[in-house]
């Protein structure tokens, strides 16, 4: 069911979908062509939930195609690896499909870990929060 939302951030309505839980650690919010995913584990480390993320996300871009899609990171202190390799599959997976992807509210604990692999040249990494990274995602359209 799409619905008008008033956003608490500066003024702009949003069409958007319900937001649901795509799995235990993940949030799903659909605004027509953009995608917010929250991931709220703090913890990022076991394959199980790595996997089950990787997989609902992947699950998005057939959703929406050319979708630009925010990954939201705030509640994020820990990740490992395999996350990481999860996040260039699915960035390769969205320049595909010709559209944007941005890991947001990545604080100074994980930053290192992005700049060490040198990851932050190649994805879209901000410190802001999601909604303000939504907001120019729609400024500047698809």
């Amino acid at each position: 069911m799409k619905m008008a939302e008033w956003c608490s951030w500066p003024s702009v309505w949003l069409t958007r979908e319900d937001k649901r839980m795509a799995c235990e650690h993940l949030t799903i919010q659909p605004y027509q062509n953009l995608v917010l995913a929250t991931i709220t584990k703090a913890r990022l480390v076991d394959g199980q939930t790595i996997n089950e993320i990787g997989t609902e996300l992947m699950r998005q871009l057939e959703l929406y195609p050319r979708i630009s899609l925010i990954i939201e990171l705030g509640q994020v202190a820990q990740m490992s690896s395999a996350m990481l390799g999860k996040f260039i599959a699915i960035h390769k997976k969205v320049q595909e499909y010709r559209g944007r992807m941005a890991l947001t509210g990545v604080g100074k604990g994980l930053m290192p870990l992005f700049t060490v692999t040198k990851l932050d040249k190649l994805l879209d990494i901000r410190s802001e929060d999601a909604e303000e990274v939504l907001l120019a995602f729609r400024r500047r359209g698809p």
